[in-house]
């Protein structure tokens, strides 16, 4: 397969939520289909409704008259599913060339994730203090009880855990939106971040 053409798939790949992902748009452009008929593919592949939510989400983009109309973002599942009902020497080429690209990205996307775990890892080593966090945190212990076990007041505990989430180290609470909502309330004019 040619280089030059996995290289321009890769443009129209995106990475979300740590997935590869291509568009129904992307598809269409480069099958040579309309948009509309890739769209109508997918709702005749039926498919099991729970593969159908975890590989064809729903989206949307503005056309040229800036109004907007539905599309879908494919995950590497739902691609070759679909790429399989396609036929021809033009569709075959740029099945190749999508599956080559996918493997491209996601061994990137792995890379990354190791890349990034190391890092991790080598910060807990250079600080004592995140790395006893990291694990009262996943202990389920209490703020005020990190407080006494690390012998720190409570606002710098809160301080160098949002550093840490910031940083990937530890996940943000699962409500944080919910919390964040309901400070708004309380406090007109705080910014939720």
């Amino acid at each position: 397969m040619n280089q030059k053409q996995i290289s321009t798939i890769k443009k129209h790949l995106t990475i979300k939520n740590g997935q590869v992902i291509a568009t129904s748009l992307d598809l269409a452009n480069f099958f040579g289909k309309k948009h509309q008929h890739v769209l109508e593919a997918v709702v005749n592949l039926d498919c099991p409704p729970d593969f159908a939510e975890s590989n064809f989400r729903r989206g949307s983009y503005a056309d040229a008259q800036g109004q907007m109309r539905p599309m879908l973002e494919i995950t590497r599942k739902g691609f070759t599913l679909l790429g399989m009902g396609f036929t021809g020497a033009r569709a075959m080429e740029f099945k190749i060339a999508y599956l080559e690209a996918f493997d491209q990205m996601e061994a990137t996307l792995r890379q990354g994730a190791l890349n990034q775990s190391a890092l991790v890892a080598e910060l807990l080593a250079m600080n004592p203090l995140w790395r006893d966090l990291k694990r009262y945190k996943q202990m389920g212990l209490m703020h005020i009880e990190i407080c006494r076990l690390v012998g720190m007041c409570k606002d710098t505990v809160r301080k160098h855990i949002r550093r840490m989430e910031a940083c990937g180290i530890l996940a943000p609470p699962a409500d944080l939106a919910k919390m964040q909502a309901k400070a708004q309330c309380m406090l007109p004019g705080l910014e939720a971040h």
